[in-house]
């Protein structure tokens, strides 16, 4: 009876994550390549492209847009970007060495 248990409560921990948590599955932090740049009144604008963790490109996601900073980066450059609280834009912490 306690394996039938486990395997409900198992069952709906997964349920409750995919629903409530999805943003769990992936990595808060990640590389990311620029693949445009352009400058704005206060800011710079980004295009970035999220790489694996072998810095290849990560099919798995898109091209994000309008992804804002105050630091200027060159098209082509490998940075780090995170993801704020499962947040879907992400933030440009620096460069990736």
């Amino acid at each position: 009876m306690s394996d039938m248990l486990k395997i409900f409560v198992d069952q709906e921990l997964d349920q409750r994550i995919q629903k409530e948590y999805p943003h769990l599955k992936y990595p808060a932090a990640v590389y990311a390549k620029i693949t445009n740049v352009k400058k704005e009144a206060a800011y710079y604008s980004y295009i970035i492209r999220i790489l694996d963790k072998n810095k290849k490109e990560n099919s798995k996601f898109p091209e994000i847009p309008k992804v804002k900073s105050e630091s200027l980066y060159e098209s082509g450059d490998v940075v780090v970007a995170i993801f704020l609280y499962g947040d879907v834009m992400p933030y440009i912490v620096g460069r990736a060495v």
